[in-house]
């Protein structure tokens, strides 16, 4: 898809089809991840969490018997961003840079996205959630993607989104 299309068409999905996402498609959207701009050049640092089949299912029943609902719209692909935190600021900037790429190349692909900042603030505050997970109690969830198909048709959004520009 051309670039100002995948712009145009990116939205916060929160309504997904029950299909899994295809390996390869798996890997590509990784991929973008992987190259997003990091400051200081330290990719070694993060870390990405893939979850799907079972153990996002188990996962999302834990999150509901947590909070009442779940977090991950029932999507069928949750990704999370990790890292051992040094430096706040740049670590959560990074981490967008991340995560955009990411819902970007599953726009390409035709798939729906959406943000998520809670699931990394629920996980801090619980750890038997991340223990589940396998996540050390030194590291920090920073963000996280759902990703999968939507469960409306995508639809050409004409974007008026105005933010105020200042030249000097």
């Amino acid at each position: 898809m051309e670039f100002k299309k995948v712009v145009q068409y990116r939205q916060s999905i929160r309504a997904f089809k029950d299909e899994q996402i295809p390996d390869n498609f798996v890997s590509e959207i990784l991929e973008c991840g992987m190259k997003a701009p990091i400051g200081k050049g330290e990719y070694n640092r993060y870390t990405l969490l893939v979850l799907q089949g079972d153990k996002l299912k188990t996962f999302q029943k834990m999150l509901i018997a947590k909070t009442g609902h779940d977090e991950t719209y029932n999507s069928p692909l949750l990704i999370l961003v990790m890292a051992i935190i040094l430096r706040p600021e740049l670590d959560y900037q990074n981490t967008g840079c991340i995560l955009e790429n990411m819902c970007l190349e599953a726009t390409n692909l035709t798939y729906g996205s959406t943000y998520l900042w809670s699931v990394a603030r629920i996980l801090q505050e619980n750890k038997d959630l991340k223990n589940y997970l396998g996540i050390d109690e030194n590291t920090t969830v920073l963000g996280g993607v759902t990703i999968g198909k939507p469960t409306d048709e995508y639809k050409f959004i004409d974007k008026e989104h105005k933010i105020k520009v200042i030249y000097q």
